[in-house]
């Protein structure tokens, strides 16, 4: 099976991050999770009724992290790049 990966990382300011969240929900609601890359690659991701959620929190000093990870198992070939 190939394996198709695509990464960003960037500062945004808190009303873009929210926008980008919701856009993301948005995905998930109408079963295709669009995500670009730096590189300008992309994948369409499929997602399936029930997820596997992760969240972690961490506050140390001044810098505080949230994380969130979303895995799910797909029926069939994910929708690949864009």
């Amino acid at each position: 099976m190939s394996k198709d990966k695509v990464s960003f990382r960037c500062m945004l300011p808190r009303e873009q991050v929210a926008c980008w969240l919701e856009s993301l929900a948005q995905g998930i609601r109408s079963g295709c999770v669009r995500l670009e890359g730096n590189d300008g690659r992309g994948l369409c991701l499929a997602p399936s009724p029930v997820f596997e959620v992760e969240a972690k929190a961490k506050l140390k000093d001044t810098r505080a992290k949230l994380e969130m990870e979303l895995e799910w198992t797909t029926s069939g070939p994910l929708m690949g790049e864009l």
